[in-house]
């Protein structure tokens, strides 16, 4: 359990808002459903969200809104990308200055404050809000004709090439194992660099990067995929999911296309040669590599 969230149960006990015998209830109703142990106390009738919300709010010093009192700024909406949005419950509200004020459902959660944080690629606020109200107003920003104009954004000839190409990574062995990217053998490491199904993905990464104007690629390492973002109008948007045994091997066909040294994984690196997919360079030269967590190029 999140450690801010274990003293969120806690303080509620204190105050004697909710008893052993619902806490336990809750804990099986989230195990079984799949959501956070607060959540299911809500769910479970336990404690009302309202109540929630403000205990939340004063103890980790975060505002509640109302999200039916605030309008809502379309360009800032946009930043944040539905799946994005939907998964951590994440609407953005206003700027202030240079931050961007978020209402989240748990906005006490810093892993999730920093995951729309990173999505959105500039510095936020989170507030909170009730969840049946994010859901609804995702609803009305997210409507069908907008999720299926999002979805055309990539062409059907360039969505099979690499639905084609993660088929056949799927049939292919693992690559990398659980090894990290340039502690195993260097030759391994070519081996897998130069596999059909990772040349056509890095191809496709970067043509789509160029087509859509991206400044930057960000690969975000996860524990079963990769997630592979562009910074376009200086706002990360997500591309595409790729399997995670994958990453290494994807790491190192950048590197050899850059005339990078594989073996070499600790160390910021930059390009010898800002050649990337033939005939086309990337526009903003040479890529570094940074040896981060959500590596960029």
């Amino acid at each position: 359990m999140n450690p801010r969230t274990s003293d969120l149960i806690r303080e509620l006990r204190h105050q004697g808002l909710v008893t052993e015998a619902q806490l336990e209830a809750a804990r099986t109703h989230a195990g079984s459903h799949g959501v956070a142990v607060e959540e299911a106390l809500v769910e479970t009738g336990a404690i009302g969200e309202d109540r929630l919300l403000q205990i939340a709010g004063d103890l980790y010093g975060i505002p509640v809104a109302d999200l039916d009192q605030i309008p809502l700024d379309d360009h800032l909406v946009s930043l944040v990308p539905e799946r994005t949005a939907r998964r951590y419950l994440a609407l953005p509200l206003y700027r202030k200055g240079h931050e961007i004020y978020v209402a989240m459902a748990q906005a006490w959660d810093v892993s999730r404050v920093d995951e729309v944080r990173f999505s959105i690629g500039r510095s936020i606020q989170p507030v909170l809000a009730p969840r049946e109200q994010l859901r609804e107003k995702l609803d009305e920003l997210f409507t069908p004709d907008i999720q299926g104009a999002e979805k055309s954004a990539a062409s059907p000839e360039e969505t099979g090439f690499l639905e084609d190409a993660l088929s056949h990574l799927e049939g292919a062995e693992s690559m990398g194992g659980e090894s990290q990217e340039g502690d195993g053998d260097t030759q391994q490491l070519l081996r897998e660099s130069s596999a059909s199904p990772i040349v056509k993905i890095v191809n496709d990464i970067f043509i789509r990067a160029i087509h859509k104007g991206a400044s930057d690629i960000h690969m975000e390492p996860q524990e079963a995929n990769v997630i592979v973002r562009y910074r376009v109008d200086g706002a990360l948007r997500e591309a595409v999911e790729l399997p995670g045994k994958a990453h290494n091997a994807i790491v190192s066909r950048i590197k050899v296309l850059a005339g990078m040294d594989i073996s070499v994984a600790r160390r910021p690196k930059t390009a010898a040669s800002s050649s990337i997919t033939g005939a086309t360079r990337w526009p903003s030269g040479c890529p570094p590599c940074l040896p981060t967590g959500a590596r960029r190029w």
